[in-house]
């Protein structure tokens, strides 16, 4: 549960270095899909949906590894059409991923009567996807799009608080 954690951490969290045309992340996208691909093979035992939702990860550290070599060799995704339908499909195949970990814990919680705060995550994920939709798909009117981006990113940092409480919890089952 430690690397699902720290997985969406480094998924949540964008701070960028901007060095000329050159834009480097300091928190990776792609070193949270390989976090979260390790976490999940982990509990591959737990839930069907961790076993298939690893597969999903190798993917998007993949491709997000790619995205960010795109960043460094400074081709901006906003003006590439192919690098924005590429960040697109990552979006969505990122928030499939989440929800694949998401049913995973709340399978959890059912097989074991543990409380994980299941509920709690897949309210936080369902906003966080339609901000992001919304967001993405209308990238073209930027107030809109940045207030849809502002939204999903706090929704983002509660998903995260919320992975931080069930990661908490998890600690707190397993070591009783």
């Amino acid at each position: 549960m430690n690397r699902l954690f720290w997985g969406l951490f480094f998924m949540t969290l964008d701070f960028h270095l901007n060095l000329g045309s050159v834009r480097l992340g300091l928190l990776p996208d792609f070193v949270g899909y390989c976090l979260l691909m390790k976490g999940m093979e982990e509990l591959a035992e737990e839930s069907k949906y961790f076993n298939r939702g690893r597969h999903w990860a190798f993917g998007l550290t993949l491709l997000h590894g790619i995205l960010y070599g795109a960043d460094l060799l400074d081709l901006d995704s906003g003006s590439t059409v192919l690098l924005w339908f590429a960040a697109l499909a990552g979006f969505g195949a990122g928030m499939y991923l989440l929800y694949q970990m998401i049913a995973g814990i709340r399978q959890m919680e059912e097989n074991h009567r543990w409380d994980l705060q299941g509920e709690k995550l897949k309210t936080m994920w369902m906003i966080e996807t339609v901000m992001g939709v919304i967001s993405h798909l209308l990238s073209w009117m930027p107030l809109v799009s940045a207030f849809a981006a502002l939204a999903g990113t706090v929704t983002a940092i509660c998903l995260l608080a919320a992975m931080y409480g069930t990661r908490k919890r998890y600690r707190e089952v397993i070591d009783e």
